[in-house]
């Protein structure tokens, strides 16, 4: 049921903001009833990717957060995004810090995303367009691509031609 409800629910956002509080109207309720932390944070995360991030967002995430023990890096990183969104930059790192921490110590693009936003909240414009420019397009994140395109495009930057693809042999170095 849930697995089912998650794929009607991507397939409403993916048309916009007014099917995703369709789709978010269909979900609130099987969330509450299986008091699903998957689905608490699926709905978080939607709302960061419609640009619609409220009380309701937040609540959700900490819902799920609080399922989790606080210790699931993709929970811990829509909480860290959506503090970000809200404009609570201190919370907004201690989230992404222990994000980076439950997957192991190593950056993704999805933290560069909410690197950004914390700096957008400080009006450093240069330094968020830089790490969204860093979002790989390849990225298994895709939506986050997708946000990162979003804010640059806020921002007034210049959006980064495809990366070339990675050759498979070394090039060589001289002339040999």
């Amino acid at each position: 049921m849930v697995v089912a409800a998650f794929a009607l629910f991507g397939r409403r956002c993916a048309k916009g903001e007014k099917d995703f509080l369709t789709a978010e109207r269909h979900l609130r309720p099987l969330a509450l009833r299986e008091k699903s932390a998957a689905v608490l944070n699926a709905l978080a995360w939607h709302a960061v990717l419609q640009d619609a991030v409220g009380r309701q967002a937040l609540d959700d995430s900490l819902a799920a957060n609080k399922q989790r023990a606080f210790e699931s890096g993709p929970c811990l990183h829509t909480l860290a995004a959506i503090y970000a969104e809200l404009g609570r930059t201190n919370d907004a790192m201690e989230g992404l810090r222990s994000s980076v921490a439950a997957r192991g110590g190593h950056l993704c693009d999805c933290d560069l995303y909410v690197l950004g936003r914390i700096a957008e909240q400080y009006e450093l414009a240069d330094v968020a367009a830089a790490l969204y420019r860093r979002v790989s397009r390849q990225s298994a994140a895709q939506d986050v691509y997708g946000l990162a395109e979003r804010r640059l495009k806020k921002l007034g930057a210049a959006i980064p031609p495809p990366s070339p693809p990675v050759r498979s042999s070394p090039v060589p170095l001289s002339g040999s």
